[in-house]
């Protein structure tokens, strides 16, 4: 539903601080199953995504949980969750930064 221009200039080189954080937010809200995430960032990657935004959605999509929130919170505390989802928010930016130095 999203035109690839738009891809394309929100999560392309030309701004890739704005793309990574835009996608690790949407990462961190959005509910899919991993292997659908894959394929998913793949086509965003063939139509001009770089590489660094792509693997900030894949990591903030598996590890942080805000839609999962209040069942985590219900299960292992308040302090627990948000430490928890602060702490794999930040080491999903790290770990797409490191990917995209790495490929």
């Amino acid at each position: 539903y999203i035109p690839p221009e738009s891809i394309q200039r929100i999560l392309g080189s030309s701004n890739v601080m704005f793309g990574s954080l835009a996608a690790a937010v949407a990462g961190s809200i959005t509910l899919i199953p991993a292997f659908v995430a894959f394929p998913l960032v793949a086509s965003f990657v063939q139509i001009g995504a770089s590489i660094i935004p792509g693997v900030a959605f894949l990591t903030t999509l598996t590890m942080v949980g805000v839609v999962t929130f209040p069942l985590e919170r219900d299960a292992f505390g308040m302090k627990f969750t948000v430490v928890r989802n602060l702490l794999s928010f930040g080491f999903a930016i790290v770990i797409a930064f490191a990917m995209g130095v790495l490929m």
